[in-house]
Protein backbone atom coordinates (compact mmCIF):
# COMPACT_ATOMS: atom_id res chain seq x y z
CA UNK A 1 0.00 0.00 0.00
CA UNK A 2 1.38 3.39 -0.88
CA UNK A 3 1.97 6.03 1.71
CA UNK A 4 0.44 9.50 1.45
CA UNK A 5 2.71 12.48 1.79
CA UNK A 6 0.92 13.48 4.95
CA UNK A 7 2.35 10.45 6.75
CA UNK A 8 5.40 10.54 8.89
CA UNK A 9 8.55 9.96 6.80
CA UNK A 10 10.49 6.70 7.19
CA UNK A 11 13.65 8.40 8.39
CA UNK A 12 11.78 9.86 11.37
CA UNK A 13 10.75 6.36 12.43
CA UNK A 14 14.41 5.32 12.26
CA UNK A 15 15.38 8.30 14.41
CA UNK A 16 12.70 7.60 17.00
CA UNK A 17 13.82 4.00 17.37
CA UNK A 18 14.19 1.40 14.67
CA UNK A 19 13.84 0.70 10.97
CA UNK A 20 10.24 -0.42 11.14
CA UNK A 21 8.23 -0.97 7.97
CA UNK A 22 9.43 0.90 4.93
CA UNK A 23 7.16 2.37 2.30
CA UNK A 24 7.16 0.43 -1.01
CA UNK A 25 9.27 3.03 -2.82
CA UNK A 26 11.83 2.82 -0.01
CA UNK A 27 11.75 -0.99 -0.03
CA UNK A 28 12.69 -1.01 -3.69
CA UNK A 29 15.95 0.71 -2.81
CA UNK A 30 16.98 -2.06 -0.38
CA UNK A 31 17.75 -4.73 -3.03
CA UNK A 32 19.25 -1.93 -5.10
CA UNK A 33 21.85 -1.23 -2.42
CA UNK A 34 22.47 -4.99 -2.02
CA UNK A 35 23.23 -5.23 -5.74
CA UNK A 36 25.53 -2.21 -5.61
CA UNK A 37 27.48 -3.33 -2.54
CA UNK A 38 27.70 -6.91 -3.84
CA UNK A 39 29.00 -5.72 -7.21
CA UNK A 40 31.64 -3.53 -5.59
CA UNK A 41 32.69 -6.36 -3.24
CA UNK A 42 33.05 -8.71 -6.23
CA UNK A 43 35.34 -6.24 -8.00
CA UNK A 44 37.47 -6.08 -4.86
CA UNK A 45 37.90 -9.87 -4.50
CA UNK A 46 38.20 -10.63 -8.23
CA UNK A 47 42.00 -9.99 -8.50
CA UNK A 48 42.73 -12.43 -5.66
CA UNK A 49 40.41 -15.20 -6.93
CA UNK A 50 42.79 -16.40 -9.66
CA UNK A 51 39.89 -16.52 -12.10
CA UNK A 52 40.77 -15.81 -15.70
CA UNK A 53 39.60 -16.26 -19.24
CA UNK A 54 35.91 -16.69 -19.93
CA UNK A 55 35.05 -17.00 -16.24
CA UNK A 56 36.63 -13.61 -15.45
CA UNK A 57 34.77 -12.04 -18.37
CA UNK A 58 31.54 -13.61 -17.12
CA UNK A 59 32.12 -12.25 -13.61
CA UNK A 60 32.73 -8.75 -14.97
CA UNK A 61 29.65 -8.86 -17.21
CA UNK A 62 27.41 -10.24 -14.45
CA UNK A 63 28.88 -7.74 -11.99
CA UNK A 64 28.24 -4.83 -14.34
CA UNK A 65 24.64 -5.94 -14.87
CA UNK A 66 24.09 -6.13 -11.10
CA UNK A 67 25.70 -2.73 -10.56
CA UNK A 68 23.50 -1.14 -13.22
CA UNK A 69 20.34 -2.74 -11.83
CA UNK A 70 21.29 -1.70 -8.30
CA UNK A 71 21.95 1.90 -9.29
CA UNK A 72 18.60 2.06 -11.09
CA UNK A 73 16.77 0.73 -8.02
CA UNK A 74 18.53 3.15 -5.65
CA UNK A 75 17.39 6.04 -7.84
CA UNK A 76 13.84 4.64 -8.05
CA UNK A 77 11.21 6.95 -6.49
CA UNK A 78 7.88 5.32 -7.44
CA UNK A 79 6.14 2.40 -5.80
CA UNK A 80 7.14 -0.85 -7.59
CA UNK A 81 4.29 -2.85 -9.17
CA UNK A 82 2.91 -6.09 -7.70
CA UNK A 83 5.48 -8.44 -6.24
CA UNK A 84 8.41 -6.75 -7.88
CA UNK A 85 10.40 -6.63 -4.64
CA UNK A 86 10.18 -10.41 -4.16
CA UNK A 87 11.27 -10.89 -7.78
CA UNK A 88 14.20 -8.53 -7.26
CA UNK A 89 15.33 -10.37 -4.13
CA UNK A 90 15.01 -13.75 -5.89
CA UNK A 91 16.93 -12.36 -8.85
CA UNK A 92 19.58 -11.12 -6.44
CA UNK A 93 19.89 -14.60 -4.94
CA UNK A 94 20.40 -16.16 -8.39
CA UNK A 95 22.80 -13.35 -9.30
CA UNK A 96 24.89 -13.99 -6.20
CA UNK A 97 24.89 -17.72 -6.93
CA UNK A 98 26.12 -17.04 -10.45
CA UNK A 99 28.98 -14.88 -9.14
CA UNK A 100 29.99 -17.54 -6.60
CA UNK A 101 29.93 -20.18 -9.31
CA UNK A 102 32.11 -18.14 -11.69
CA UNK A 103 34.50 -17.26 -8.86
CA UNK A 104 34.85 -21.00 -8.03
CA UNK A 105 34.24 -20.41 -4.31
CA UNK A 106 31.95 -23.21 -3.09
CA UNK A 107 32.50 -22.61 0.63
CA UNK A 108 31.77 -18.91 0.27
CA UNK A 109 28.45 -19.58 -1.41
CA UNK A 110 26.60 -20.33 1.80
CA UNK A 111 27.69 -17.08 3.40
CA UNK A 112 27.07 -15.02 0.27
CA UNK A 113 23.59 -16.36 -0.43
CA UNK A 114 22.24 -16.38 3.10
CA UNK A 115 23.92 -13.33 4.58
CA UNK A 116 23.27 -11.13 1.58
CA UNK A 117 19.64 -11.37 0.47
CA UNK A 118 17.69 -13.87 2.62
CA UNK A 119 17.80 -12.14 6.03
CA UNK A 120 16.99 -8.80 4.41
CA UNK A 121 13.87 -10.34 2.92
CA UNK A 122 12.55 -11.03 6.43
CA UNK A 123 13.00 -7.36 7.29
CA UNK A 124 10.92 -5.98 4.43
CA UNK A 125 8.58 -8.80 3.28
CA UNK A 126 5.79 -10.80 4.93
CA UNK A 127 7.14 -13.91 6.67
CA UNK A 128 5.67 -16.47 4.22
CA UNK A 129 7.17 -14.77 1.19
CA UNK A 130 10.52 -14.40 2.93
CA UNK A 131 10.51 -18.15 3.73
CA UNK A 132 10.13 -18.87 0.03
CA UNK A 133 13.23 -16.80 -0.67
CA UNK A 134 15.09 -18.67 2.10
CA UNK A 135 14.24 -22.01 0.47
CA UNK A 136 15.41 -20.67 -2.92
CA UNK A 137 18.68 -19.49 -1.35
CA UNK A 138 19.30 -22.89 0.24
CA UNK A 139 18.60 -24.70 -3.05
CA UNK A 140 20.81 -22.40 -5.09
CA UNK A 141 23.56 -22.77 -2.49
CA UNK A 142 23.41 -26.56 -2.76
CA UNK A 143 23.44 -26.50 -6.57
CA UNK A 144 26.43 -24.14 -6.66
CA UNK A 145 28.37 -26.26 -4.18
CA UNK A 146 27.73 -29.41 -6.21
CA UNK A 147 28.62 -27.69 -9.49
CA UNK A 148 31.85 -26.16 -8.19
CA UNK A 149 33.13 -29.13 -6.11
CA UNK A 150 35.87 -31.07 -7.87
CA UNK A 151 34.49 -34.44 -6.81
CA UNK A 152 30.92 -33.67 -7.78
CA UNK A 153 28.27 -35.17 -5.49
CA UNK A 154 30.92 -36.49 -3.08
CA UNK A 155 30.74 -33.11 -1.29
CA UNK A 156 27.81 -34.55 0.63
CA UNK A 157 30.17 -36.93 2.35
CA UNK A 158 32.92 -34.33 2.71
CA UNK A 159 31.19 -31.34 4.38
CA UNK A 160 27.44 -31.95 4.41
CA UNK A 161 27.47 -31.51 8.18
CA UNK A 162 29.09 -28.09 7.89
CA UNK A 163 26.60 -27.04 5.23
CA UNK A 164 23.70 -28.24 7.42
CA UNK A 165 24.94 -26.29 10.48
CA UNK A 166 25.40 -23.16 8.42
CA UNK A 167 21.96 -23.58 6.90
CA UNK A 168 20.31 -23.96 10.32
CA UNK A 169 22.27 -20.96 11.61
CA UNK A 170 21.08 -18.80 8.76
CA UNK A 171 17.49 -19.98 9.21
CA UNK A 172 17.64 -18.97 12.88
CA UNK A 173 19.16 -15.64 11.89
CA UNK A 174 16.38 -15.04 9.37
CA UNK A 175 13.70 -15.83 11.94
CA UNK A 176 15.30 -13.45 14.46
CA UNK A 177 15.34 -10.72 11.84
CA UNK A 178 11.68 -11.47 11.12
CA UNK A 179 10.78 -11.16 14.81
CA UNK A 180 12.68 -7.91 15.16
CA UNK A 181 11.15 -6.49 11.98
CA UNK A 182 7.63 -7.31 13.14
CA UNK A 183 8.29 -5.73 16.55
CA UNK A 184 9.66 -2.58 14.96
CA UNK A 185 6.87 -2.64 12.41
CA UNK A 186 4.29 -2.53 15.19
CA UNK A 187 6.05 0.45 16.75
CA UNK A 188 6.26 2.01 13.31
CA UNK A 189 2.50 1.67 12.79
CA UNK A 190 1.77 3.09 16.25
CA UNK A 191 4.01 6.09 15.60
CA UNK A 192 2.60 6.70 12.13
CA UNK A 193 -0.93 6.35 13.49
CA UNK A 194 -0.25 8.87 16.24
CA UNK A 195 1.28 11.30 13.76
CA UNK A 196 -1.50 11.00 11.19
CA UNK A 197 -4.50 10.74 13.52
CA UNK A 198 -3.61 13.11 16.34
CA UNK A 199 -5.97 16.07 16.50
CA UNK A 200 -3.09 18.44 17.28
CA UNK A 201 -1.27 19.83 14.24
CA UNK A 202 2.17 18.21 13.90
CA UNK A 203 4.92 19.15 11.49
CA UNK A 204 8.63 18.64 10.87
CA UNK A 205 10.81 21.40 9.41
CA UNK A 206 14.44 21.37 8.34
CA UNK A 207 17.18 23.88 9.06
CA UNK A 208 15.81 26.22 6.39
CA UNK A 209 12.32 26.06 7.97
CA UNK A 210 10.96 24.02 5.05
CA UNK A 211 8.26 21.50 5.88
CA UNK A 212 9.39 17.89 5.57
CA UNK A 213 6.17 16.36 6.91
CA UNK A 214 2.76 17.54 8.13
CA UNK A 215 -0.15 15.57 9.52
CA UNK A 216 -3.80 16.00 8.43
CA UNK A 217 -4.55 18.23 11.43
CA UNK A 218 -1.83 20.66 10.32
CA UNK A 219 -3.16 20.65 6.76
CA UNK A 220 -6.67 21.40 8.01
CA UNK A 221 -5.47 24.17 10.31
CA UNK A 222 -3.48 25.88 7.54
CA UNK A 223 -6.11 25.29 4.83
CA UNK A 224 -3.59 23.62 2.51
CA UNK A 225 -2.95 20.02 1.49
CA UNK A 226 0.21 18.19 2.50
CA UNK A 227 1.45 18.34 -1.10
CA UNK A 228 1.11 22.13 -1.03
CA UNK A 229 3.07 22.42 2.21
CA UNK A 230 5.88 19.83 1.99
CA UNK A 231 9.00 21.44 0.60
CA UNK A 232 7.60 24.92 1.17
CA UNK A 233 9.09 27.36 3.66
CA UNK A 234 7.09 27.90 6.85
CA UNK A 235 7.82 31.62 6.58
CA UNK A 236 5.74 31.71 3.38
CA UNK A 237 2.52 31.16 5.33
CA UNK A 238 3.49 32.85 8.60
CA UNK A 239 2.10 36.28 9.38
CA UNK A 240 4.80 38.80 8.33
CA UNK A 241 5.02 40.17 11.89
CA UNK A 242 5.81 36.70 13.27
CA UNK A 243 8.45 35.53 10.77
CA UNK A 244 11.47 36.98 12.57
CA UNK A 245 10.57 35.70 16.06
CA UNK A 246 9.59 32.24 14.75
CA UNK A 247 12.82 31.89 12.77
CA UNK A 248 14.87 33.01 15.79
CA UNK A 249 13.22 30.34 17.96
CA UNK A 250 13.90 27.60 15.41
CA UNK A 251 17.54 28.57 14.94
CA UNK A 252 18.07 28.66 18.69
CA UNK A 253 16.82 25.07 18.90
CA UNK A 254 18.95 23.92 15.97
CA UNK A 255 22.06 25.44 17.55
CA UNK A 256 21.38 23.51 20.74
CA UNK A 257 20.86 26.66 22.82
CA UNK A 258 17.41 25.49 23.96
CA UNK A 259 15.57 22.20 24.26
CA UNK A 260 12.07 23.49 23.62
CA UNK A 261 10.28 26.67 22.61
CA UNK A 262 6.65 27.57 23.36
CA UNK A 263 5.22 30.65 21.70
CA UNK A 264 2.24 31.86 19.70
CA UNK A 265 2.37 32.18 15.92
CA UNK A 266 -0.07 33.47 13.34
CA UNK A 267 -0.56 31.82 9.94
CA UNK A 268 -2.26 33.15 6.84
CA UNK A 269 -4.75 30.81 5.16
CA UNK A 270 -5.43 30.95 1.40
CA UNK A 271 -8.77 32.70 2.02
CA UNK A 272 -6.96 35.54 3.81
CA UNK A 273 -8.05 34.57 7.32
CA UNK A 274 -5.54 34.48 10.18
CA UNK A 275 -4.98 31.38 12.32
CA UNK A 276 -3.55 31.82 15.82
CA UNK A 277 -1.59 28.77 16.99
CA UNK A 278 0.10 28.01 20.29
CA UNK A 279 3.24 26.29 19.03
CA UNK A 280 5.68 24.01 20.84
CA UNK A 281 8.96 23.33 19.02
CA UNK A 282 11.52 20.65 19.90
CA UNK A 283 14.69 19.58 18.05
CA UNK A 284 15.09 16.03 16.70
CA UNK A 285 18.52 14.42 16.63
CA UNK A 286 18.83 14.22 12.85
CA UNK A 287 16.89 14.37 9.61
CA UNK A 288 17.03 12.17 6.49
CA UNK A 289 20.54 13.38 5.61
CA UNK A 290 21.89 13.74 9.13
CA UNK A 291 20.94 17.39 9.55
CA UNK A 292 19.03 18.61 12.63
CA UNK A 293 15.29 19.14 12.22
CA UNK A 294 12.50 20.58 14.35
CA UNK A 295 9.30 18.83 15.43
CA UNK A 296 6.41 21.23 15.95
CA UNK A 297 3.08 20.81 17.76
CA UNK A 298 0.51 23.54 17.17
CA UNK A 299 -2.82 24.02 18.90
CA UNK A 300 -5.31 26.23 17.08
CA UNK A 301 -6.31 28.99 19.52
CA UNK A 302 -8.03 31.23 16.99
CA UNK A 303 -11.41 30.98 18.70
CA UNK A 304 -9.85 31.80 22.06
CA UNK A 305 -8.15 34.86 20.58
CA UNK A 306 -11.40 35.98 18.98
CA UNK A 307 -13.15 35.56 22.32
CA UNK A 308 -10.36 37.52 23.99
CA UNK A 309 -10.69 40.24 21.38
CA UNK A 310 -14.44 40.38 21.96
CA UNK A 311 -13.85 40.55 25.72
CA UNK A 312 -11.38 43.41 25.30
CA UNK A 313 -13.90 45.17 23.07
CA UNK A 314 -16.49 44.88 25.84
CA UNK A 315 -13.90 46.09 28.37
CA UNK A 316 -13.19 49.07 26.13
CA UNK A 317 -16.90 49.88 26.04
CA UNK A 318 -17.10 49.47 29.83
CA UNK A 319 -14.14 51.80 30.36
CA UNK A 320 -15.65 54.35 28.01
CA UNK A 321 -18.97 54.12 29.85
CA UNK A 322 -17.23 54.53 33.20
CA UNK A 323 -15.36 57.59 31.99
CA UNK A 324 -18.52 59.06 30.54
CA UNK A 325 -20.21 58.57 33.91
CA UNK A 326 -17.22 60.12 35.69
CA UNK A 327 -17.37 63.06 33.29
CA UNK A 328 -21.09 63.48 33.95
CA UNK A 329 -20.55 63.42 37.70
CA UNK A 330 -17.69 65.89 37.35
CA UNK A 331 -19.91 68.22 35.33
CA UNK A 332 -22.66 67.94 37.92
CA UNK A 333 -20.24 68.70 40.75
CA UNK A 334 -18.79 71.62 38.82
CA UNK A 335 -22.15 73.10 37.87
CA UNK A 336 -23.89 72.82 41.26
CA UNK A 337 -21.90 72.18 44.49
CA UNK A 338 -18.71 73.90 43.34
CA UNK A 339 -20.52 76.93 42.01
CA UNK A 340 -22.58 77.14 45.19
CA UNK A 341 -19.47 77.10 47.38
CA UNK A 342 -17.78 79.68 45.13
CA UNK A 343 -20.89 81.86 45.58
CA UNK A 344 -20.61 81.44 49.35
CA UNK A 345 -16.95 82.45 49.14
CA UNK A 346 -17.86 85.62 47.27
CA UNK A 347 -20.54 86.48 49.82
CA UNK A 348 -18.02 85.98 52.64
CA UNK A 349 -15.66 88.40 50.91
CA UNK A 350 -18.48 91.00 50.81
CA UNK A 351 -19.31 90.31 54.41
CA UNK A 352 -15.68 90.70 55.43
CA UNK A 353 -15.60 94.16 53.88
CA UNK A 354 -18.51 95.27 56.07
CA UNK A 355 -17.61 93.71 59.41
CA UNK A 356 -15.74 95.99 61.84
CA UNK A 357 -15.86 93.96 65.04
CA UNK A 358 -12.50 92.07 65.44
CA UNK A 359 -14.16 88.98 66.89
CA UNK A 360 -16.65 88.79 64.04
CA UNK A 361 -13.87 89.41 61.49
CA UNK A 362 -11.87 86.50 62.90
CA UNK A 363 -14.90 84.24 62.50
CA UNK A 364 -15.48 85.37 58.89
CA UNK A 365 -11.84 84.79 57.99
CA UNK A 366 -12.03 81.26 59.42
CA UNK A 367 -15.10 80.63 57.29
CA UNK A 368 -13.25 81.98 54.20
CA UNK A 369 -10.33 79.61 54.78
CA UNK A 370 -12.67 76.67 55.19
CA UNK A 371 -14.56 77.62 52.03
CA UNK A 372 -11.32 78.03 50.04
CA UNK A 373 -10.14 74.60 51.18
CA UNK A 374 -13.48 73.07 50.16
CA UNK A 375 -13.22 74.70 46.74
CA UNK A 376 -9.69 73.31 46.26
CA UNK A 377 -10.79 69.84 47.36
CA UNK A 378 -13.70 69.88 44.96
CA UNK A 379 -11.42 70.96 42.10
CA UNK A 380 -9.01 68.13 42.98
CA UNK A 381 -11.97 65.74 42.98
CA UNK A 382 -13.03 67.02 39.55
CA UNK A 383 -9.53 66.40 38.22
CA UNK A 384 -9.40 62.87 39.60
CA UNK A 385 -12.87 62.08 38.30
CA UNK A 386 -12.08 63.21 34.77
CA UNK A 387 -8.61 64.63 34.01
CA UNK A 388 -9.08 66.90 30.94
CA UNK A 389 -5.58 66.09 29.69
CA UNK A 390 -6.52 62.43 29.16
CA UNK A 391 -8.71 63.55 26.28
CA UNK A 392 -6.60 66.49 25.14
CA UNK A 393 -2.93 65.81 25.91
CA UNK A 394 -2.66 62.06 26.46
CA UNK A 395 -1.12 59.96 29.22
CA UNK A 396 2.18 61.81 29.71
CA UNK A 397 0.55 65.23 29.86
CA UNK A 398 -2.09 63.95 32.30
CA UNK A 399 0.63 62.60 34.59
CA UNK A 400 2.55 65.90 34.46
CA UNK A 401 -0.60 67.87 35.29
CA UNK A 402 -1.43 65.52 38.14
CA UNK A 403 2.12 65.82 39.52
CA UNK A 404 1.91 69.59 39.59
CA UNK A 405 -1.09 69.22 41.88
CA UNK A 406 0.63 66.34 43.71
CA UNK A 407 3.68 68.43 44.56
CA UNK A 408 1.43 71.35 45.48
CA UNK A 409 -0.15 69.39 48.33
CA UNK A 410 3.21 68.42 49.81
CA UNK A 411 4.22 65.41 47.78
CA UNK A 412 7.93 64.90 46.91
CA UNK A 413 9.22 66.21 43.59
CA UNK A 414 8.76 63.61 40.85
CA UNK A 415 10.69 63.15 37.59
CA UNK A 416 8.58 62.18 34.60
CA UNK A 417 10.20 60.68 31.51
CA UNK A 418 9.22 58.49 28.60
CA UNK A 419 8.24 58.29 24.96
CA UNK A 420 5.49 56.53 23.02
CA UNK A 421 5.63 56.03 19.25
CA UNK A 422 1.87 56.36 19.26
CA UNK A 423 0.07 57.84 22.24
CA UNK A 424 -2.00 55.59 24.45
CA UNK A 425 -5.69 55.43 23.59
CA UNK A 426 -8.05 57.14 26.06
CA UNK A 427 -8.98 53.75 27.50
CA UNK A 428 -5.33 52.71 27.94
CA UNK A 429 -4.44 56.10 29.39
CA UNK A 430 -7.33 55.91 31.88
CA UNK A 431 -6.15 52.56 33.28
CA UNK A 432 -2.46 53.47 33.51
CA UNK A 433 -3.13 56.95 34.89
CA UNK A 434 -5.21 55.57 37.75
CA UNK A 435 -2.63 52.87 38.56
CA UNK A 436 0.16 55.50 38.61
CA UNK A 437 -1.96 57.83 40.72
CA UNK A 438 -2.52 55.08 43.29
CA UNK A 439 1.19 54.27 43.42
CA UNK A 440 2.11 57.96 43.86
CA UNK A 441 -0.52 58.36 46.58
CA UNK A 442 1.14 55.50 48.49
CA UNK A 443 4.54 57.17 48.05
CA UNK A 444 3.17 60.39 49.52
CA UNK A 445 1.48 58.65 52.46
CA UNK A 446 3.97 55.93 53.42
CA UNK A 447 7.32 56.01 51.60
CA UNK A 448 9.15 59.05 53.11
CA UNK A 449 10.97 59.13 49.78
CA UNK A 450 13.32 61.81 48.45
CA UNK A 451 13.75 60.48 44.91
CA UNK A 452 10.63 59.54 42.93
CA UNK A 453 10.35 58.90 39.19
CA UNK A 454 7.72 57.93 36.65
CA UNK A 455 8.75 56.26 33.38
CA UNK A 456 6.37 55.68 30.47
CA UNK A 457 7.51 53.36 27.64
CA UNK A 458 6.29 50.85 25.07
CA UNK A 459 7.04 47.23 25.92
CA UNK A 460 5.94 43.80 24.66
CA UNK A 461 3.28 45.18 22.36
CA UNK A 462 1.73 47.37 25.05
CA UNK A 463 2.31 50.42 27.25
CA UNK A 464 4.19 50.31 30.55
CA UNK A 465 4.36 52.79 33.44
CA UNK A 466 6.96 52.34 36.19
CA UNK A 467 6.75 54.34 39.44
CA UNK A 468 9.95 54.09 41.51
CA UNK A 469 10.94 55.60 44.86
CA UNK A 470 13.82 55.34 47.32
CA UNK A 471 11.57 55.27 50.38
CA UNK A 472 11.27 52.93 53.33
CA UNK A 473 9.73 50.10 51.27
CA UNK A 474 7.62 47.26 52.62
CA UNK A 475 7.15 43.50 52.33
CA UNK A 476 5.73 43.17 48.81
CA UNK A 477 4.75 39.56 49.49
CA UNK A 478 2.27 40.76 52.13
CA UNK A 479 1.08 43.88 50.32
CA UNK A 480 -2.54 42.74 50.39
CA UNK A 481 -2.36 42.79 54.19
CA UNK A 482 -0.39 46.00 54.65
CA UNK A 483 -2.52 48.89 55.94
CA UNK A 484 -2.77 51.65 53.38
CA UNK A 485 -1.72 49.44 50.45
CA UNK A 486 -5.15 48.06 49.58
CA UNK A 487 -5.19 50.38 46.58
CA UNK A 488 -2.41 48.38 44.95
CA UNK A 489 -4.68 45.33 44.83
CA UNK A 490 -7.37 47.49 43.27
CA UNK A 491 -4.86 48.79 40.72
CA UNK A 492 -3.85 45.23 39.86
CA UNK A 493 -7.47 44.23 39.30
CA UNK A 494 -7.96 47.27 37.09
CA UNK A 495 -5.00 46.31 34.89
CA UNK A 496 -5.87 42.60 34.76
CA UNK A 497 -9.35 43.49 33.58
CA UNK A 498 -7.84 44.64 30.27
CA UNK A 499 -5.31 41.78 30.02
CA UNK A 500 -2.49 43.65 31.76
CA UNK A 501 -0.53 43.21 34.97
CA UNK A 502 0.82 45.14 37.94
CA UNK A 503 4.06 43.97 39.57
CA UNK A 504 5.35 45.36 42.86
CA UNK A 505 9.01 45.03 43.85
CA UNK A 506 9.79 46.18 47.35
CA UNK A 507 11.47 45.23 50.60
CA UNK A 508 11.93 47.09 53.87
CA UNK A 509 14.55 49.82 53.49
CA UNK A 510 15.03 49.37 49.72
CA UNK A 511 12.32 51.49 48.16
CA UNK A 512 9.52 50.38 45.87
CA UNK A 513 9.01 49.83 42.14
CA UNK A 514 5.46 49.54 40.83
CA UNK A 515 5.39 48.32 37.23
CA UNK A 516 2.06 48.47 35.35
CA UNK A 517 1.72 47.09 31.83
CA UNK A 518 -1.35 46.72 29.62
CA UNK A 519 -1.62 45.54 26.02
CA UNK A 520 -2.79 47.85 23.32
CA UNK A 521 -6.56 47.64 23.54
CA UNK A 522 -7.99 46.91 20.06
CA UNK A 523 -10.43 49.38 18.61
Amino acid sequence: MSRSRSSVPDWLVWVVGGTGELAPARRARVPGWLFVVGAVATLVVLPSSHVGGADAAGVIALDAAGLALGAALVAWTKDPPGRAIEVLLALGTLWTGGLVYLLHSPRGSVYALFLWFAPVAFAILPTRRALGLLVLAAAVSAVVRVATHSSGPSWLADDAGQWFVLTVTMVVLCLLVDRLARSLGQRDRLFRGAFDQWSVAMSITDGASRWLAVNPAASAMLGRSADELIGRGAREVLHPDDVESSEAARQELLRGEATTSVHEERYLRPDGSVVHALTTLSPIRSGPKGEPVVLGLAQDVTQQRRAEGHRLHLVRQLLRAQEQERARIADDVHDDPLQSIIAVSIQLQILASRVEDPASMSLVEAMQRSTAASIEQLRALLFELHPPALQLGGLLESLREYLRRYEGIGGPKVRVDGHLDSDASPEEAMVLFRVAREALANVHKHASATDVSVLVTEADGGVEVVVSDDGVGFDAGAEHLAPGHVGLASARERAERVGGRVEVESSPGNGTHVRAWIPRIPS
